[in-house]
């Protein structure tokens, strides 16, 4: 190709395609190697560190939380300082198991919905807590990575 146009072109049509057969292709998705990188991030995440998280929150909008207590955030900059934030509240030696009932991905967006099942250490000494939330998760392919733009969990016992 001798046209300095065309050739930016094509070479961005073939990363947006790259990432499109990425999402889609038959037998498997870079949303399903992403969802067993979230196991970790949801460990991370029970034993205080908020860093992983962080790697997947969007910092881009529309971005929302409805959290286990029942309040909710909007915006991409007040859901990822909250998650910060609580992360904080969690000590050493929890444990968490994702129990996926359905995930999906379409295009630029997925999801999961299932129970977090978790063992935690939380508050001031630690004490421990165990807990099921019923969550479900949607993310949006951006850059060509998968990137948490709403979280709903609640009790499942409650």
């Amino acid at each position: 190709v001798k046209d300095g146009d065309t050739a930016a072109f094509l070479e961005t049509f073939m990363g947006a395609l790259e990432t499109w057969i990425r999402t889609v292709r038959p037998g498997g998705s870079s949303f399903d190697a992403f969802m067993k990188q979230r196991e970790k991030i949801a460990e991370d995440y029970v034993n205080g560190n908020a860093t992983s998280l962080k790697a997947i929150v969007t910092h881009s909008e529309p971005a929302t939380f409805f959290s286990p207590r029942g309040d909710h955030l909007e915006g991409a900059k007040a859901v990822a300082g909250r998650y910060e934030r609580d992360a904080a509240s969690f000590h050493q030696g929890g444990s968490t198991d994702l129990e996926v009932l359905q995930a999906s991905a379409s295009g630029e967006l997925a999801f999961w919905t299932g129970l977090q099942h978790a063992k935690a250490r939380m508050g001031k000494n630690g004490q421990p807590a165990e807990m099921t939330l019923r969550v479900t998760e949607v993310f949006r392919l951006e850059d060509g990575a998968f990137k948490l733009v709403h979280r709903h969990a609640d009790p499942a016992n409650g």
